[in-house]
């Protein structure tokens, strides 16, 4: 399943690549907007719409397509629609409410059915400008699948925490049972379907940001550690591409002349674009550092199982140490890209202090409980780890410096 912080990042991200982002050059932030009759043509409605939707406001968006599909029947406008009702839905699941974000969601999955024809072009870069794009109606699709997911595997812990305080003999427990098996093997074929729509627009030219980096996500909840890694890699770098267009496209338009408050529009925007590609480039990377985090507690299972041979056990032990080294390199990254991401250190003091890297370990952590107090964050659970953390290792930073004399 998602992780919800990382989910978010994709929900507040996915405009760019589901629907034909507006052009900042030709966008106007001072367009009124008026939704009470249709004054205007289809294409006012249709950039009111993409306006509302990058900025998160779905309902809005969808209204303002619907208000375009009254005067044509537009393709992407429908398309519009159904990616409102993903959206609100998925932001419904994430609030708690699981019966509105499953009628949202299978609202979704309805339209886009209906849209979508079940193929996928060879490349989005030679669909861009096509009225209709079927890999977008894939990719949506797709990530209607891992809502709907994520749906069952809610409603199925929500199941097995009731029938957790039931006794065996209760009449209850076994329609429970029943109800849940189902809502498991729904969550499963949703899973699966979400897994095959994305692997195949993963293998198109030029794929999506937003499909490689979901494929990765799948991947890695399915246990498949080393395939996902690759593909968050993938992801990382068509990321970094992305960013580089965008500043380029800032330094064009911090040189540009015209209109000084159109320019300042544009130059916040492209201001924010990288931010945001920065910010979801640091969640990959953490990402990143907890599977090779995860690999190098696997590989220590071993190196310290009697059961192993000893060649087997040292072999473990080198692999633990290179893992725990790539996840503090993935770290450092994310730390570059988002200084005031606090937990990213306690992390690496962790991975650090597995290699025995006490001092360094030891200075992350003090950083971290340094930078909490400035914030004046409350005492929590996240602090009391950092201080039982760092006093672990200055007690074996001692102990070791007492064996060297």
């Amino acid at each position: 399943m998602r992780h919800p912080n990382l989910r978010r990042l994709l929900i507040a991200s996915v405009a760019a690549a589901c629907l034909p982002a507006c052009s900042i050059l030709g966008s106007d932030p001072e367009v009124k907007r008026d939704d009470k009759e249709l004054h205007f043509d289809p294409e006012y409605y249709s950039q009111n719409a993409k306006e509302y939707f990058e900025d998160g406001h779905y309902a809005r968006a969808k209204q303002q397509w619907q208000n375009q599909l009254k005067l044509e029947d537009n393709w992407m406008a429908r398309l519009g629609v159904a990616s409102c009702d993903y959206h609100m839905g998925s932001l419904s699941l994430d609030l708690g409410d699981i019966k509105g974000g499953r009628t949202r969601l299978m609202e979704a999955e309805t339209a886009i059915r209906n849209l979508w024809d079940g193929s996928v072009e060879p490349s989005t870069a030679t669909s861009a400008e096509q009225p209709v794009r079927q890999w977008q109606a894939a990719l949506i699709l797709a990530l209607t699948h891992r809502a709907l997911g994520d749906c069952d595997n809610m409603e199925a812990r929500i199941i097995s925490q009731r029938l957790s305080s039931m006794k065996s003999d209760d009449e209850r427990v076994r329609p429970l049972l029943k109800q849940r098996t189902a809502t498991e093997t729904r969550r499963d074929e949703n899973v699966n379907a979400a897994t095959s729509l994305l692997a195949e627009l993963c293998a198109m030219q030029r794929p999506s940001e937003r499909a490689v980096l979901n494929y990765a996500e799948v991947l890695d909840g399915s246990g498949r550690k080393t395939e996902s890694e690759a593909m968050f890699q993938e992801y990382l770098t068509i990321a970094r591409n992305s960013v580089e267009v965008h500043k380029t496209n800032l330094r064009r338009t911090q040189q540009m002349d015209g209109n000084p408050g159109r320019k300042e529009f544009m130059i916040r925007e492209f201001q924010q674009k990288i931010a945001s590609a920065q910010e979801k480039q640091s969640a990959v990377l953490v990402r990143l550092g907890n599977i090779e985090f995860e690999q190098s507690a696997a590989q220590s299972t071993v190196a310290t199982s009697e059961d192993a041979a000893a060649g087997a056990r040292e072999q473990a032990r080198k692999a633990a140490k290179i893992h725990l080294a790539q996840a503090i390199q993935y770290l450092r990254e994310a730390q570059e890209l988002t200084p005031d991401a606090l937990h990213i250190l306690v992390k690496m003091a962790q991975c650090e202090g597995e290699l025995g890297f006490f001092e360094n370990a030891i200075r992350n952590l003090d950083l971290y409980i340094k930078r909490c107090a400035d914030m004046r964050v409350e005492a929590n659970e996240d602090i009391h780890r950092a201080y039982r953390m760092k006093d672990e290792f200055k007690r074996q930073l001692d102990a070791r410096s007492r064996g060297r004399n």
